[in-house]
C-alpha cells in the first residue's frame, strides 16, 4: 500500500505536506487533498518557500509589510493562520 501511495505522490508532484497525507492511506487521498488543514499547510509552506527564494528573513518581510516580526513567525510555524487580507 505504501509503495502505491508513494508512486502516486511522485507522479502528481504535489507538496511534501500532501505527500505525507497520501502515505496515511489510499482511502484518505481525496479528502486529504481538499481539506482546509492541508490547504492551509500548503499555503504556509509556499509563503515560506517564496520568502526564502527571495533571500529575505522573517524580519525583512515583517518590516516590508509593516507587521511585527512575530506575526511572520507565527504564520510560518502554523501557530496562527494568515488572514485573507494578509495574503
Amino acid at each position: 500500500m505504501r509503495d502505491a501511495c508513494v508512486s502516486v505522490a511522485a507522479r502528481t508532484a504535489r507538496s511534501p505536506t500532501l505527500d505525507y497525507e497520501l502515505m496515511r492511506g489510499a482511502d484518505d487521498v481525496m479528502a486529504a487533498g481538499h481539506s482546509p488543514t492541508v490547504r492551509r499547510r500548503q499555503l504556509i509552506a509556499e509563503l515560506k518557500r517564496l520568502r526564502e527564494a527571495a533571500d529575505l528573513t522573517q524580519e525583512d518581510v515583517a518590516q516590508r509589510l509593516d507587521w511585527h516580526h512575530t506575526k511572520v513567525f507565527r504564520i510560518e510555524t502554523g501557530r496562527t493562520g494568515p488572514h485573507p487580507n494578509d495574503v
